[in-house]
């Protein structure tokens, strides 16, 4: 998985399989893989989800602050933590 521009690229095994776009107007700033769903932030602050490997958009949120951070706990079953800078 790469994030290139406002897009997310999902490769296998050196093959492309599908790319993620429409949701970001920003560059990708953090990318995090949890199960088959994909949750990634651009530099506008913009968190989306995708699910993986189709690249469907499930939904998007904006936390009202940029994040500088993201992070899947193992023992927090289903969640993200966000971190900003402030």
């Amino acid at each position: 998985i790469v994030g290139s521009g406002a897009d997310v690229v999902v490769f296998r095994r050196a093959e492309q399989i599908g790319v993620c776009t429409g949701q970001h107007e920003a560059t990708i700033r953090h990318l995090v893989s949890i199960g088959d769903t994909l949750v990634s932030i651009c530099a506008r602050g913009l968190v989306a989800f995708w699910e993986l490997p189709s690249c469907a958009a499930i939904g998007q949120i904006h936390p009202g602050f940029t994040a500088s951070a993201l992070l899947h706990p193992a023992t927090y079953l289903n969640k993200v933590l966000l971190g900003a800078p402030d």
